[in-house]
């Protein structure tokens, strides 16, 4: 997990193009702070339909997963999670992808 790092604007001698590059740089700034670009991609194999601790490796609360894929049709669901885990429960046997944030 890595944070972008904050761009600057160096002075160029239109005054109107200092400003409308400060606010563009602004709005790349933001998205760089958004919580759903720091996370991780991660791969689960769910053996059967009973909840799994599934590791993230954020090394933090996660605040929340997408279900990216899945290998068979099947809904995932999850309810409590740690630091270290998502409980995880999937409606069937599968490989699923979750980008979790």
């Amino acid at each position: 997990m890595s944070k972008f790092p904050k761009l600057e604007i160096h002075r160029v001698e239109e005054e109107s193009n200092n400003r409308a590059f400060r606010i563009l740089l602004e709005r790349i700034n933001d998205l760089g702070d958004a919580s759903i670009l720091s996370g991780e991609l991660v791969t689960h194999t769910f053996e059967g339909t009973s909840e799994e601790n599934v590791p993230h490796k954020l090394g933090r609360q996660p605040i929340g997963y997408i279900t990216v894929g899945t290998s068979a049709a099947a809904t995932i669901h999850g309810r409590s999670h740690t630091t270290r885990y998502l409980k995880l429960t999937a409606s069937a046997v599968c490989t699923a992808d979750f980008w979790v944030f």
